[in-house]
């Protein structure tokens, strides 16, 4: 199981801030397939004229509405299964707003985790790969987290009697522009941000048929 993750706004709380944080998260069946298909759409736009060619990566945030849509279609068409994770800012918890650390690991690592686990099987590898974007300190946390929270949700929550080898898990903070399924994962959170940020939801609707992980916190 691959689980590519990116996300989409910010955490802080100030009058400037995003209303929504929204992580995205793509689980192909066929990690090749996803990462083949990434690369020729950024080729045939490059070509085509459609995308910068300075750009070596696909952004959302940098796309045109015709790229949005585009890349979203391509993925949809794919055997992939698609997760949204959407934090509404003004229902986070007061105790939480000064400690983003924390809120970040129980917003994505939890919620992440709680929704997955259920379906992965302890034979095969679990491979998580998000955007090297969190500070050191923060990844330090985020892979402590997320090894202890596999844990205790595989024994107390799901009451697992097989062993659990995490030496088969692995996350992986890598660059987006090195990682095309990452990318895939940016349009996921760019969609969805922009459907609840804004109420444009043109783009969410795009990939909404293959999105199987819809959480809300709180």
């Amino acid at each position: 199981m691959h689980i590519y993750l990116d996300e989409s706004g910010d955490l802080g709380f100030s009058k400037r801030a995003s209303r929504y944080f929204v992580a995205g998260f793509v689980i192909p069946y066929d990690r090749l397939m996803l990462e083949t298909t990434m690369k020729r759409i950024l080729k045939r736009l490059h070509e085509t004229g459609r995308y910068a060619k300075e750009a070596s990566e696909l952004k959302f945030g940098d796309s045109s509405p015709y790229v949005r849509a585009k890349v979203l279609q391509e993925l949809a068409a794919k055997e992939v299964d698609i997760g949204c994770i959407i934090l509404r800012k003004d229902k986070t918890k007061e105790s939480l707003r000064d400690k983003k650390n924390i809120l970040y690991n129980y917003t994505v690592v939890h919620h992440l985790i709680s929704n997955v686990l259920p379906s992965y099987d302890p034979q095969d590898e679990l491979q998580i790969m998000i955007d090297k974007s969190l500070s050191r300190e923060a990844r330090k946390a985020f892979d402590s987290y997320l090894s202890d929270k596999i844990s205790w949700i595989w024994k107390a929550v799901l009451h697992r009697s097989e062993t659990l080898d995490q030496t088969r898990m692995r996350v992986s903070h890598v660059d987006s522009g090195s990682c095309p399924c990452i990318q895939a994962a940016d349009f996921v959170a760019g969609a969805t941000r922009r459907k609840y940020e804004s109420g444009d939801g043109r783009y969410y609707e795009v990939m909404a048929s293959k999105i199987k992980y819809f959480i809300m916190p709180w």
